[in-house]
């Protein structure tokens, strides 16, 4: 069995990034797969340490489809002890077969970097030496994306404090490349703005806190980071997918478009934590949240000027 070759051109979440990954290991040919502009951005509502709801700005992406294409099956269990992990790792080993797990982000994540409270990591585990007591992971840490190891006792104390969720993966031999259509990333593009709409007019309401404590200011910060982060990233991805179209259209001045909002992204991002590592937030976040609008009405013009241009120019086919 191959062993995966982590993807580490953009992040867009876990379960995106190992299903990139496969894809970059077996599936190279269809790489556009991956790029497809399938999401949408949400307000959604979570709890402050302090237990208060707070409505922040989500980047949703849509893998279900890539998974049925590339799953053949996908067998699902609950691991309790340390010594039935074990047995599956074997299993797997000796199948030929991949395994996806979750991991309690409150257990893994030593240094707090990100919001951790009630959430959930999946991991892929990559190497099956059933002999060493440190288990190799495929995970988003200090070095970027990719293969790193921790103590399996360590592993293991995450895994069961997230439930104990582990997949087993059957991948299919092949898959047909996706035979991309412009005028379907423009409709997604429609798609997007009405959804960064939403966003806009919603903003009145979003990061906000009622509760000043220091724990619900840096919360709130670190959940600004990771979605400017993922803006950023999810750029990246929207100019490898103009990129496959520059032989029917001149696509570099909306790919520079993307790249400009990937650098101010970086730019709201790096404002943001330094910030927050000198202790100098306040509970107004509202200079931050005009700029991530800024950001996300960049991106809605993008995607208008893409669309008017294929409908101008009948890309339909």
């Amino acid at each position: 069995m191959k062993r995966i070759k982590p993807y580490e051109k953009f992040w867009i979440d876990c379960y995106n990034s190992i299903l990139s990954s496969i894809y970059n290991t077996y599936y190279d040919y269809a790489m556009i797969d991956i790029y497809q502009n399938n999401y949408w951005y949400e307000v959604k509502t979570i709890m402050s340490p302090s237990n208060n709801e707070v409505s922040i700005y989500k980047l949703i992406s849509d893998n279900q489809w890539l998974r049925n294409k590339i799953f053949y099956s996908v067998n699902i269990y609950t691991v309790r002890e340390k010594s039935a992990l074990i047995d599956w790792i074997e299993y797997a080993n000796k199948r030929e077969k991949n395994i996806v797990v979750s991991v309690d982000l409150e257990y893994w994540i030593k240094e707090k970097e990100i919001p951790v409270k009630n959430r959930k990591r999946y991991l892929m585990i990559v190497d099956f030496d059933l002999k060493s007591d440190y288990k190799s992971i495929m995970e988003r840490g200090s070095r970027g994306f990719g293969v790193y190891e921790f103590p399996l006792d360590f592993f293991f104390k995450a895994f069961a404090g997230s439930g104990g969720h582990l997949e087993i993966i059957t991948l299919k031999a092949n898959i047909s490349a996706e035979d991309i259509q412009l005028i379907n990333i423009a409709k997604n593009g429609c798609k997007i703005n009405q959804n960064i709409n939403e966003l806009i007019s919603n903003s009145e309401r979003c990061w906000k806190i009622n509760n000043p404590l220091e724990e619900n200011v840096d919360f709130i910060a670190r959940n600004m980071i990771l979605f400017t982060d993922t803006v950023k990233n999810r750029q990246i991805a929207n100019r490898y997918l103009c990129e496959k179209f520059s032989d029917q259209c001149n696509v570099n001045p909306i790919i520079n478009k993307f790249k400009k909002i990937e650098t101010c992204s970086e730019m709201v991002k790096n404002e943001i934590y330094k910030k927050l590592i000198t202790k100098k937030l306040s509970n107004d976040f509202g200079v931050f949240q005009s700029k991530i609008i800024d950001l996300l009405k960049d991106e809605k013009d993008i995607w208008t000027l893409l669309t008017n241009y294929v409908y101008e120019n009948c890309i339909c086919d």
